[in-house]
């Protein structure tokens, strides 16, 4: 059973979150069936160059408890109709920004289409910065974030969630901590996603490691799935 850290998780040996695993253990130690779960990981730079390639290194025996167990990450599909999705949802957020709001852009080929749509770079495992339709920093950790929250008293962060587990904060994108989703707000946080991610998700979740943040963020939210349309999801812990 794996204890997830923050990366973009492959694997579908990981608890939920911490609370979670600690369930699993009391159900192994009880006695639950186990079951086989593949191990993969994948090659960051050629994620970065939009190829995405994997090598499988075998299997784990985990607790067969399915509502602790997260799902493995799920490839966003390069096909015409799901791009056609993204450059939808990019070009409603592009028309809807505010020009005196600082932007945080997540991770993820769907937000990354927002930038493009702008003209703009965009690092695809990064956390990016956008101000009156200028770039204003780039591949971003906490400190960089929380340095330019002194200049920008208007805040936002886009993110879209994990293909196959829904995840829109505390899985690859760790550079939004608690400290820098509590000084946003939850309700300046956008989320967006193709319908055909949505549809494989029964809710998003949340795991920043913070409780109070979480909780802050579980509830009914609205997500972007195209122009001038969207969905209302819950969000769990």
């Amino acid at each position: 059973m794996g204890v997830p850290a923050g990366v973009k998780v492959y694997s579908s040996v990981f608890a939920l979150n911490p609370r979670a695993a600690a369930e699993m253990v009391d159900a192994f130690i009880e006695g639950t069936e186990v079951t086989e779960q593949e191990v993969l990981d994948i090659d960051e730079e050629a994620f970065r160059q939009d190829r995405l390639a994997s090598r499988h290194y075998g299997y784990l025996l985990v607790p067969q408890t399915r509502r602790f167990l997260q799902h493995g990450k799920v490839a966003s599909s390069g096909s015409p109709s799901v791009e056609e999705a993204k450059k939808e949802i990019a070009a409603f957020i592009v028309e809807t920004m505010d020009e005196e709001t600082l932007y945080l852009l997540g991770p993820g080929t769907t937000v990354r289409a927002i930038t493009d749509a702008m003209d703009l770079p965009k690092t695809l495992l990064g956390v990016d910065a956008v101000h009156g339709g200028t770039l204003v920093g780039e591949d971003l950790n906490e400190r960089a974030i929380l340095s330019l929250f002194k200049e920008y008293a208007r805040r936002a962060i886009i993110v879209t969630p994990l293909g196959g587990n829904g995840f829109i904060f505390g899985r690859g994108n760790k550079q939004f901590t608690p400290e820098v989703i509590k000084r946003t707000g939850a309700e300046n946080v956008r989320v967006i996603a193709t319908r055909q991610k949505l549809r494989a998700l029964d809710c998003l979740r949340v795991d920043t490691g913070d409780q109070v943040t979480d909780e802050m963020m579980t509830g009914w939210m609205t997500v972007t799935v195209g122009y001038r349309e969207s969905r209302m999801i819950r969000v769990a812990m």
